[in-house]
């Protein structure tokens, strides 16, 4: 059995066209993973987050949690939606969720 992943911190800017783009994907991820928690911030406005998480320059940066909160994985930049799939159900395996 798997980490349980329970929520993800994505961190993203409105001028950042790639944390755009993977609005939709991520859109797509919460319908195939009901469970999961998607929390949101702006690399911008939420300042305190972004260094809490030590993001840097390069968006948009989703983090993967586990039930403790502790970080399980870190995707930047823009992904696949395979790509963000395969990170939460580790190599295939559906039991993060």
């Amino acid at each position: 059995m798997g980490v349980m992943v329970v929520k993800i911190i994505q961190i993203r800017a409105k001028w950042c066209v790639s944390c755009l783009i993977m609005e939709d994907r991520m859109a797509i991820i919460k319908k195939e993973y009901p469970s999961l928690v998607i929390t949101n911030y702006d690399y911008d406005e939420d300042q305190v987050m972004v260094a809490k998480w030590q993001v840097g320059k390069v968006l948009p940066v989703i983090i993967i949690l586990d039930e403790d909160n502790n970080e399980v994985m870190r995707l930047i930049g823009e992904k696949k939606i395979n790509d963000l799939r395969q990170a939460l159900n580790k190599g295939g395996k559906n039991d993060l969720l």
